[in-house]
């Protein structure tokens, strides 16, 4: 902005970017998610998951979006709470936020590389086999996705005594 003369600065509008809310219906308070969290520990509470972990996780991660993941876990009807929750939260991610890979999801998604690192390992399968059926993956790409994800997880895992040069 600082080479474009004043004429044409003046036909820019105002940054409404502090405005946008990233997250609809937003929580405007902690309070607000506060509260949010206890009912969304409620519905998990039915549906087998007791540890209010999860409850935190989906209220501070997806806020009321929380509920689209609670409610779609009813359609997995195999394995176990915890993993019909990670597979509702699959199906979200893909259909609402355009996540279109492993890395896409455990990475910049979940943040589960750097948070929740032991859960990837346990959930890899389930969600590999989930994204070659929602996104039609063929096997050379279900490979590739596998190789990419393995790479991050020995890098996450590996202590380096130098930093690269």
């Amino acid at each position: 902005m600082k080479n474009i003369t004043r004429k044409r600065k003046k036909k820019f509008k105002k940054s409404i970017t502090e405005e946008i809310y990233l997250v609809t219906p937003t929580l405007h308070s902690s309070y607000q998610v506060e509260l949010y969290f206890e009912e969304v520990d409620k519905k998990l509470i039915t549906k087998g998951i007791s540890e209010e972990y999860y409850a935190w996780y989906l209220a501070t991660t997806y806020g009321k979006k929380a509920d689209l993941i609670v409610d779609k876990m009813d359609f997995f009807i195999k394995g176990t709470p915890i993993e019909n929750l990670i597979r509702a939260e699959l199906w979200y991610c893909i259909h609402h936020e355009m996540t279109n890979s492993l890395t896409d999801f455990f990475v910049r998604r979940t943040g589960r590389l750097y948070f929740n690192i032991s859960s990837i390992t346990l959930y890899f399968d389930i969600i590999l086999n989930d994204f070659i059926k929602y996104l039609d993956w063929d096997d050379k790409r279900g490979q590739l996705e596998t190789k990419k994800m393995n790479l991050l997880l020995a890098d996450a895992t590996t202590y380096y005594s130098e930093e690269f040069k």
